[in-house]
């Protein structure tokens, strides 16, 4: 596996490009089948999956940090 290099914009070489293969596999979490969401029961299940980020947001704060990182402006999502 290759590491993501940092470069600096001074040094005009640009970000260092990232392969398919460095993502790492990650598996959704299956939902139980009796589970159902109006079922008070099982409140606390759909609770705790409410509270994990998405992997959305995990890649927006992760582009984020890459635009101020570089000294893009941060343009507002639509």
């Amino acid at each position: 596996m290759t590491k993501i290099g940092r470069a600096s914009p001074a040094s005009g070489t640009g970000p260092t490009l990232i392969m398919a293969s460095d993502t790492p596999i990650r598996r959704h979490i299956k939902i139980i089948s009796q589970a159902h969401p109006f079922d008070p029961e099982w409140t606390p299940t759909f609770e705790e999956r409410k509270r994990k980020p998405t992997f959305r947001e995990a890649v927006k704060k992760k582009i984020q940090a890459a635009k101020a990182f570089f000294g893009f402006p941060d343009t507002p999502e639509k």
